[in-house]
């Protein structure tokens, strides 16, 4: 895209990509970030392994999977989506949840600390050229 500024991308990483082999994942995270490229590490909390990718891949974004939504009516969901951020904060890492659908929940989010939010509370997917408009090049 022209007139794009590397800091204002995000490269989502998840970790079923990551997992086959971890090394060749971070050699290729840390080649994102040296164009200046923002990582994130993609539905996170869905695998077994995903504290551990936290160690390994030098992201800057844990995304929060949206397996987590519920947090209006389920108790567990909110004390997992809060630990979470903590822990994400604690290691410098910024926040965004996935399937964000109503006001109730971002207030949660935001008392959280969860900065950034995904979902059709903020908008439905549209196509990319009507979002960015004359900044994509047409073919």
């Amino acid at each position: 895209m022209q007139g794009a500024r590397a800091a204002d991308l995000i490269v989502e990483i998840t970790e079923s990509a990551a997992i086959t082999d971890i090394q060749a994942a971070r050699r290729f995270v840390r080649s994102l970030k040296l164009l200046g490229l923002q990582v994130a590490s993609d539905d996170f909390g869905v695998g077994f392994s995903s504290i551990q990718h936290l160690k390994h891949l030098p992201a800057d974004l844990l995304k929060i999977d949206g397996s987590f939504r519920y947090l209006t009516r389920d108790a567990v969901d909110r004390h997992l989506v809060r630990t979470l951020a903590e822990a994400a904060k604690r290691l410098g890492l910024e926040t965004m949840a996935e399937f964000v659908e109503d006001g109730e929940t971002v207030r949660l989010l935001k008392e959280y600390g969860v900065r950034y939010g995904q979902g059709y509370y903020f908008g439905r997917p549209r196509p990319v050229s009507e979002v960015l408009g004359d900044a994509v090049p047409r073919n």
